[in-house]
């Protein structure tokens, strides 16, 4: 009798621990790097690891190739990012929270870590490969940012990626 109550325990508690089991996004993951300091071992929520190039300057963009792959809760409005970098003292690692972007409202392909020289993030997601985001730069650095000479103006969007696909290719 003792087997039997467990084990009907057991059936019935099995289902909430399903349904309370968070649905995850799985997105190919890119970083933007505006910084000048090289990033390592970024991970996002624990997965994917990407490193990234220092810019060359504050107005360029360091880049890191695409890795698979980063899950994204689909319900949450924040990632947890965590990286290497070295600010003055040696490699140390940071972990950072940031909001992320588009998660609920867009076909998923991509994610794109924005990480800036302030150590704080954006995570965009998007529907093809974005480009630099000025807005994000802009926000990120505040006035600082005025007096900052962007290398190739024009590659830089304006809006984020996911209103200009729209403008470009409307529903």
């Amino acid at each position: 009798m003792g087997k039997f109550l467990k084990l009907a325990i057991s059936f019935a508690i099995l289902p909430m621990v399903v349904a309370c089991k968070a649905e995850t996004v799985d997105l190919t993951f890119l970083v933007y790097n505006y910084t000048t300091e090289e990033l390592g071992g970024i991970k996002v929520n624990g997965k994917g690891n990407a490193i990234a190039d220092a810019a060359d300057r504050l107005g360029s963009v360091g880049e890191a190739g695409t890795a698979c792959c980063i899950s994204l809760i689909a319900n949450s409005n924040t990632a947890d990012v965590s990286l290497y970098t070295d600010r003055g003292e040696g490699y140390k690692q940071y972990h950072i929270k940031v909001p992320v972007e588009n998660l609920k409202d867009t076909p998923r392909s991509y994610a794109v870590l924005h990480y800036f020289p302030n150590n704080t993030g954006v995570i965009e997601v998007t529907m093809r490969r974005p480009s630099f985001r000025k807005d994000l730069f802009d926000k990120a650095l505040g006035d600082k940012a005025k007096n900052i000479q962007l290398d190739s103006p024009t590659m830089w969007n304006s809006i984020p990626e996911n209103a200009a696909a729209r403008i470009e290719y409307p529903d």
